[in-house]
């Protein structure tokens, strides 16, 4: 993320080096082609994964807008730099998708064509919505939905692994439902309206 300029200036302050563009660029490209092997095997780990993580930005290369794309696990991270923002670039990479894996994104559009297992919202997007929702409408409803997914998240921390039949694991799925099933019909001061707020799920 460090200009070729900006990087040679490092060199030389901090290292008292010396050293051109054309030798930083001629050292990322040996690096480069010496880490394909590498890469590769860390898109193989990936794509095998049971839970995958998935989000897309923008960077800009040469002052040309591109973007970054990260598929990732719980123990590896996979990076791309793309032209595009699309379905395409998924399949470029991970052209058998992910049928056996949870995949969680932000919900754009490109990401929701992915053939996975399930989808799920990712954790900052879940807690961005339910901001919106308390800044916007009501209060109370996402505060609940934001503790209820904090203590899903403890649970998870604590026991790693959660039998979906266990107690725990039952109570979080009831309460999560039980709020889905709320009708919001008030406003934030507590005033009847004629409009409802609908989840989708």
């Amino acid at each position: 993320m460090i200009p070729f300029k900006r990087t040679k200036e490092l060199f030389r302050d901090l290292m008292g080096l010396e050293i051109c563009q054309a030798t930083l660029k001629n050292q990322l490209t040996y690096f480069n082609e010496a880490a394909e092997s590498t890469y590769e095997q860390i898109r193989a780990f990936i794509a095998k994964s049971k839970v995958i993580g998935s989000d897309e930005t923008t960077v800009r290369v040469n002052g040309v807008l591109k973007w970054i794309w990260t598929f990732q696990n719980q123990f590896a991270t996979y990076l791309c730099c793309e032209d595009r923002r699309n379905f395409e670039v998924i399949l470029k990479h991970f052209p058998k998708q992910f049928p056996d894996a949870i995949y969680v994104s932000d919900q754009y559009n490109a990401q929701m064509k992915v053939e996975a297992k399930a989808h799920q919202v990712c954790w900052a997007h879940l807690l961005r919505k339910c901001n919106y929702l308390k800044e916007a409408e009501h209060p109370l409803w996402p505060n609940q939905v934001k503790q209820l997914f904090y203590d899903a998240r403890k649970l998870k921390q604590k026991y790693q692994q959660i039998d979906p039949n266990s107690p725990l694991f039952k109570n979080i799925d009831q309460q999560l439902n039980q709020l889905l099933l709320q009708t919001i019909d008030k406003d934030f001061q507590g005033n009847p309206k004629t409009s409802k707020i609908i989840i989708q799920t």
